[in-house]
């Protein structure tokens, strides 16, 4: 039982790993220009406050 979990977690986390790396090529610079209008928004938040 133990072991079977263990398998099967390990192949659920190179399997996300596979599919973010590969979206991460797809759109890794839409994907950054988004994070850093999210921090962006965030440090404004914060200096607002």
């Amino acid at each position: 039982m133990i072991l079977i979990r263990v398998v099967r977690n390990t192949l659920h986390a190179i399997w996300l790993l596979l599919i973010t790396s590969q979206l991460t090529n797809y759109y890794r610079n839409d994907y950054v220009l988004e994070f850093r209008k999210m921090t962006y928004r965030f440090k404004v938040m914060k200096i607002k406050r």
